[in-house]
């Protein structure tokens, strides 16, 4: 046996230069295993992808257009490793193909967060500490995503003008927090609009009620709407809902203008409640499409709502 071994499993550094000649294929290869002191339950296969995440199976699918969309990932997530969905797509479908990877599995990714230029989630530098930590907008006005509550302004410090700015001085806004363990802290830009659908546990649920649309007062106030079955690729032949929003607000009034609704998907909705924050009306006249309402508004100290219909075509509402 031992003959037998050492003619036919040879070391590589012996194999390959007596076989250069020779053409091969993967079948007529075998990786011979030999004896080791290594146990199976001390191997780890884990690799650090980042300093705050990794992977117990160092496999990665690789961002090509032929290899990785949402079924690679879906099976690369399943199998524990990581899918990197490639980019040479429009950004609508790029959110396509993430929504069907979370929401893949019923109940596993329970109201999975969807990020874009609007949002900015500030998670702790040290998952495991509860040390205060200073966070950097890119602009100054921000809201608190769970209460709604802007920001403070970073106080002005007197400094000489001759003086070169610090780095903290060319930020325009930085806050200071205290992590709190139940409480992922996501903020959202002023000027946002954030169009927001009830909760559903996955994409086999039509959901049920009106859509919300929060509204940040500030500058460059826009927002979209995209979404389809989240489950087939019938978007790739227009099955799909595009919507547009742009609002105006100033010291005296609020316009919110709702585009036509875009593609052949249905929207669930026949209402849509319109939360808005930064703004509080001066009075309470309320006007759709030009017309005065009596639709009511709920006010609080930080928040405007009320619901409105919405029956696909272009629509505009008008406060005071």
């Amino acid at each position: 046996m031992a003959t037998l071994d050492a003619q036919f499993y040879q070391p590589a550094d012996q194999f390959f230069p007596a076989n250069a000649s020779v053409a091969l294929t993967y079948d007529d290869v075998t990786l011979a295993t030999l004896h080791s002191d290594v146990l199976p339950r001390d191997a780890k296969l884990d690799t650090q992808l980042h300093e705050r995440l990794a992977l117990h199976l160092p496999i990665v699918s690789a961002d090509m257009d032929t290899v990785t969309e949402a079924p690679m990932a879906i099976a690369m997530a399943r199998a524990g490793g990581l899918g990197l969905i490639h980019c040479n797509m429009p950004e609508r479908q790029q959110l396509s193909e993430v929504s069907r990877v979370k929401n893949n599995v019923h109940g596993l990714i329970q109201d999975p967060i969807e990020i874009g230029p609007d949002l900015l989630i500030a998670a702790p530098p040290y998952p495991d500490k509860l040390d205060k930590y200073d966070i950097e907008f890119p602009s100054d006005t921000w809201y608190d995503y769970w209460s709604g509550q802007p920001l403070p302004k970073s106080a002005k410090v007197a400094r000489d003008p001759k003086a070169p700015l610090g780095p903290t001085e060319m930020v325009p806004l930085v806050i200071g927090i205290h992590p709190n363990l139940a409480t992922l802290p996501v903020f959202v830009r002023g000027g946002a609009i954030l169009p927001i659908a009830p909760l559903t546990q996955s994409t086999n649920e039509t959901p049920q009620g009106p859509l919300t649309l929060r509204v940040y007062a500030g500058d460059r106030c826009a927002g979209h709407l995209y979404t389809d079955d989240g489950k087939t690729y019938a978007y790739k032949n227009g099955a799909s809902l595009h919507i547009d929003f742009q609002c105006h607000v100033t010291a005296d009034g609020f316009r919110l203008e709702i585009g036509e609704h875009q593609g052949s998907f249905p929207a669930w909705w026949q209402q849509i409640r319109v939360e808005i924050y930064g703004w509080l009306p001066r009075k309470r006249a309320v006007r759709f499409n030009g017309k005065s309402t009596d639709a009511a508004l709920d006010i609080s100290p930080n928040q405007v709502r009320l619901t409105m219909p919405d029956d696909g075509r272009s629509e505009v509402l008008e406060l005071e």
